[in-house]
């Protein structure tokens, strides 16, 4: 298990008693790999955009979801991935 790698991190936010995160990437190199948000204790809301690219012959989609567990992101996939247009909420 490896570490997740955030890339343009664009600002920081305060909406209410919310804090959030926006990013113009974050990248998964394996299945189970993880991401630890600085600064926040609960995550509540991640909103991604994926961005692996594509082969050459259009395939369905890879399958993915997120374990949320206090404020680490574990990718759960058969692969990794690569995500653009990042936002986390949370406190």
């Amino acid at each position: 298990m490896a570490a997740a790698i955030m890339t343009g991190r664009t600002r920081n936010l305060v909406a209410g008693h919310l804090r959030g995160i926006i990013a113009t990437g974050l990248q998964f190199l394996a299945a189970g790999d993880t991401y630890t948000v600085p600064g926040m204790r609960i995550i509540y809301s991640i909103d991604v955009m994926p961005q692996t690219p594509p082969p050459a012959v259009p395939a369905p989609p890879l399958p993915y979801t997120f374990q949320i567990t206090g404020n680490v992101l574990t990718l759960v996939a058969t692969a990794g991935m690569t995500f653009g247009a990042v936002t986390i909420m949370g406190l």
